[in-house]
């Protein structure tokens, strides 16, 4: 897709305010700058199979407090995107499609003054972007009317917004006033001022320049729905649409909204005005709120004597009796010695229509999600509520026996009686409801032990006989079978993924295989896994269980990013930490905070041994190279199993020539690097190096200390050998993949 930005003129206009010599318009600014930045990233094409990163730059602009990009164009394709990131906090921005069509070709605000870009394409497509500039945030002027002395204090009513322009001008406040996420604000700032609504926003730098809330705490405004008048006092009204976040989320559903009062108060009425005015320092712009008393009301203008500054333009002006909204602060006129500040009541006849035309409410729409359907009795499974709309009241029938279970938003439930049960939510607000049933949404089954030995592929899907249970600490968490980056190695096909659904969402999400030691109590724990940049976390890990207490048998922290093979002895386990033989289980823990590929775990093949199962065999792979005897080098293995114990196991060469100085490389991957001599076959860490000289019929053999550090490990070989009937040139052998088992 391509996407035009709005034109440079939209984004730097200025409003012009007219106003009276004692009513200021308070918006405040500038915050930021806009300054040239041309970066053309030019085309590229993802010619694999699977979506990837295809390009990445950095753009800094040292000393920005903050930076909003802004591109004339970007082309992702239909299922690419370009990944922004802050390099201050790492907060990140990935423009889809459909966040690029929200935010007209810009990016979120990202604190710091250097950002990273990063182009991801889907399979078979092409995409380029061309930045051509940067919002760079500054500090801005402190336009004050303070009724006497500034006494606001600290809000969290997220309910009231901070709006942006896209050009660094100014900035307003805003508050929510229905389920469609409509804004009320001061007319004379829109259109200019309104472009991107801000909650939960942090305190600002000491320089008093904002610092921005994370990319799901920003709301692009819909410009195609401002509706506004900037008449002076009385007549300065505004009313837009958010978009939703990042998440899809709407900004009201997370916040809540504030109702309209259908009165006008009287004076000396106790009122409340909540919004982002300027202040210094780290107050600056952050949400602040006072109470004061209403001084008077003319036709639709009214007046009070409330702490404002710039920046609380089209603040809320709350009666304090009732929570109710009745006007929008639009003006400042108090000082030291008196005034006082003014808006326009929610009651003008112009306000009451647009709201009418573009904020129609209604009943909430019923939706909601789980990790995973399949547990086993005794298993706690947690919901998350997805409803749209502002569900005030949740009704969940949690077994399909007709009765409410929980009335909560995200509840839990333990399932111990055994079947398949219909899960069924109804929301309501003041304006209906709504319900939706997920048919079969929870399996249950009794837990059935699996016995070495033992292999399950995943092939077809989560596997339903009880051996497994899947379960996650939220309902946005997934369990799921699928291909991710590339199949495993052995089987080839779908492993269990693990990961968060939505982004900057956390969830621990555990598959659980529930086994039993063989007859001579023995068991060992093959399996593959890779990591999709997770960050390290505690959680992160094969955990062995009796379930009463568990033990961390591997960490995956700073896990391998391309398949791996883990072996572990579960019945040393056992013994070694006292743990029940009887209710013995394998825990895969996973937790972080965004879908794959940005984090996650991959498992597959996941095999138990008994007693006396063989090692799995040493495996070749690659090719030898031909050398000046005309015969082609080759590794291998001698000495028996690569198995604890055995002092004889060794890698062999054969096929080099006579008396010549050989090394043998170690690594932990297989490779494929091409080097002046040849192509270089192993990879990864650790990354040894053991020298040698073959004998006279041109073999050579490394004995392998099989210390306990390398059970579970899988290391990969190839000889490299100086030929001197080839002018000293080296010779290379194929590689050889070994795993050593307990």
């Amino acid at each position: 897709m391509h996407f035009p930005t709005p034109s440079a003129a939209a984004l730097v206009a200025v409003a012009l305010v007219t106003s009276l010599p004692s009513a200021r318009a308070q918006e405040s600014g500038p915050y930021a700058t806009v300054e040239r930045h041309r970066l053309a990233s030019g085309t590229f094409t993802n010619d694999w199979a699977t979506a990837r990163p295809v390009d990445r730059r950095i753009v800094t602009r040292p000393g920005a407090a903050s930076l909003r990009l802004i591109f004339d164009e970007i082309d992702v394709g239909g299922e690419g995107s370009l990944v922004v990131t802050s390099l201050r906090d790492g907060e990140t921005h990935v423009l889809t499609p459909t966040e690029i069509v929200k935010w007209g070709a810009t990016s979120g605000f990202l604190n710091g003054d250097a950002v990273s870009l990063e182009l991801w394409l889907g399979p078979g497509e092409r995409g380029s972007y061309v930045l051509d500039r940067l919002l760079a945030g500054t500090g801005g002027p402190f336009f004050t009317s303070i009724c006497g002395v500034d006494d606001r204090v600290p809000s969290t009513d997220n309910r009231s917004v901070r709006m942006l322009n896209g050009s660094g001008t100014s900035a307003c406040s805003g508050w929510l006033v229905s389920t469609s996420d409509c804004v009320f604000s001061a007319g004379h700032c829109m259109p200019t001022y309104a472009n991107v609504a801000e909650v939960n926003v942090p305190p600002s730098l000491p320089s008093g320049a904002l610092v921005h809330p994370p990319i799901q705490d920003q709301f692009p405004v819909d410009a195609g729905s401002l509706t506004f008048t900037s008449g002076g006092v009385g007549n300065d009204w505004g009313v837009a649409r958010l978009f939703t976040n990042n998440l899809g989320q709407s900004a009201s559903a997370l916040h809540g909204l504030f109702q309209l009062a259908s009165f006008v108060p009287t004076s000396g009425q106790t009122i409340r005005i909540t919004g982002y005015g300027s202040d210094t320092g780290t107050s600056d712009q952050t949400n602040q709120t006072h109470t004061g008393p209403f001084h008077s009301s003319s036709g639709s203008a009214i007046r009070y004597t409330v702490d404002t500054t710039g920046g609380n333009s089209g603040s809320v002006v709350i009666d304090e009796a009732s929570g109710l909204a009745v006007g929008i602060h639009t003006h400042g006129g108090c000082s030291s010695s008196g005034g006082y500040n003014s808006g326009t009541t929610v009651t003008l006849p112009a306000l009451q229509s647009a709201f009418t035309q573009n904020c129609a409410q209604g009943p909430p729409v019923a939706d909601f999600a789980l990790a995973s359907s399949i547990v086993t009795a005794g298993t706690t499974v947690t919901f998350a509520d997805l409803s749209g709309g502002v569900p005030t009241s949740w009704a969940w029938d949690l077994d399909g026996d007709g009765l409410t279970d929980s009335t909560g938003p995200n509840p839990s439930f333990v399932y111990g009686a055994l079947g398949t049960v219909d899960v069924t939510l109804t929301v309501s607000n003041a304006f209906g409801s709504s319900s939706t049933t997920l048919a079969d949404a929870v399996t249950v089954l009794a837990p059935n032990p699996v016995t070495p030995p033992y292999l399950q592929t995943f092939t077809s899907g989560l596997p339903a006989d009880g051996s497994w249970s899947f379960t996650s600490s939220t309902g946005l968490g997934a369990l799921t079978t699928g291909q991710s980056g590339g199949a495993s190695p052995q089987s080839g096909g779908p492993g269990l993924l693990l990961a968060s659904t939505q982004d900057a969402t956390y969830a621990t999400n555990e598959a659980t295989l529930f086994f039993a030691l063989d007859p001579t109590g023995a068991a060992t724990l093959r399996f593959q896994f890779k990591e999709f940049g997770d960050e390290d976390d505690p959680q992160d890990g094969v955990f062995l269980s009796d379930g009463a207490s568990e033990v961390l048998l591997q960490s995956f922290n700073a896990g391998p990013a391309s398949w791996t093979t883990y072996t572990l002895d579960l019945g040393a386990a056992v013994v070694a930490n006292g743990l029940n033989p009887n209710a013995l289980r394998v825990l895969f823990r996973q937790r972080d905070n965004y879908p794959i590929p940005t984090d996650g775990h991959a498992i597959d093949d996941v095999e138990l041994l008994g007693q006396g199962t063989a090692c799995p065999t040493p495996t070749t792979y690659g090719a030898g190279e031909l050398g000046s005897t005309g015969a082609t080098a080759q590794i291998g293995h001698a000495g028996g199993d690569p198995r604890a114990g055995n002092t004889e196991f060794a890698i062999t060469l054969t096929g080099a020539p006579a008396a010549a100085s050989a090394v043998l490389f170690t690594g932990s991957t297989q490779a494929s690097v091409a080097q002046p001599w040849g192509t270089i076959l192993v990879g990864g860490s650790p990354f040894t190096r053991t020298w040698t000289v073959t004998d006279a019929s041109g073999a050579a053999s490394i004995g392998v200390p099989i210390v306990a550090g390398l059970i579970g490990q899988t290391r990969t070989f190839q000889f490299a050998v100086r030929d001197p009937g080839f002018g000293g040139n080296v010779q290379g052998s194929n590689g050889l993949q070994v795993t050593f088992c307990p």
